[in-house]
């Protein structure tokens, strides 16, 4: 293999080390906004890359498709929106979705990912406990398009932020460091959260929560103890205010 390539399979395998500082930048990036440009016209492009790349790309797509298999969906849709939620900042598909599965395997046990239980307050600065898998990923390896994507994924990032530089700084700004560093954030803060204040619904073997702020922040993630109660379902509401948005896109993206 040529050295260039077993570098950047290098960089991307050992990514988890690098979203920390990712998630340092994009808060100092939404706090250097607040103060550059107050035009609402940047804000709500901010707000639409946000629904892009948070609920499409990730929660749709990456979490409830990906994960859980939770619904059916054709190929072309679910790499356009993988494709989003990689402006996230989050991960390639194979990385974010092999973390989520050994957070549902040991949950708030020796093997989960980021526990709070376990990690306390490591887990607000987007520090991940994991090593890689290959074997639990078998199925997303075999596609060229996945592979690809999490082995050039900080190149992928790269190209995407001198696409947009070359526009404009402000395009970069709004269009892709700000609500990727909201994303990051709000990553972080759902893991503690989600596993740390709320109610629950369902008795499950783990500290599970629903968080009613998360769920807002995070297009109905923070009804997470509903969610450990039953991971393949794709709606996570179950009380009637409970509400779901993430659920009421798949409605609209599903082919099942």
């Amino acid at each position: 293999m040529p050295a260039k390539r077993r570098l950047w399979r290098s960089f991307a395998a050992s990514n988890a080390k690098i979203f920390p500082y990712f998630q340092v930048l994009g808060l100092a990036c939404v706090v250097a906004a607040l103060f550059i440009n107050q035009n609402w016209s940047w804000w709500a492009l901010s707000g639409l890359v946000y629904f892009l790349m948070s609920c499409l790309g990730l929660t749709v797509t990456y979490h409830r498709f990906l994960t859980h298999r939770a619904f059916r969906m054709k190929k072309w849709k679910e790499y356009l929106f993988c494709s989003l939620g990689a402006f996230g900042c989050t991960g390639s598909p194979i990385g974010w979705v092999m973390v989520h599965r050994l957070h549902h395997l040991n949950a708030d046990k020796p093997g989960d990912p980021h526990s709070p239980s376990l990690r306390n307050f490591e887990i607000l600065a987007g520090r991940l406990d994991v090593s890689f898998n290959k074997w639990t990923m078998r199925r997303m390896l075999k596609e060229p398009f996945h592979r690809i994507l999490h082995e050039y994924y900080f190149l992928w990032l790269l190209a995407a932020a001198l696409l947009l530089l070359a526009i404009s700084p402000m395009v970069l700004l709004f269009g892709l460091l700000v609500p990727a560093g909201i994303l990051l954030n709000v990553s972080s803060l759902s893991n503690y959260l989600n596993h740390k204040i709320g109610y629950r619904n369902f008795d499950t073997d783990d500290d599970s929560t629903n968080n009613a702020f998360i769920a807002l922040l995070a297009w109905g993630e923070g009804w997470h103890n509903n969610h450990h109660r039953n991971p393949r379902a794709w709606n996570l509401q179950t009380r009637w205010w409970e509400l779901d948005p993430t659920a009421w896109v798949i409605r609209c993206v599903r082919d099942d």
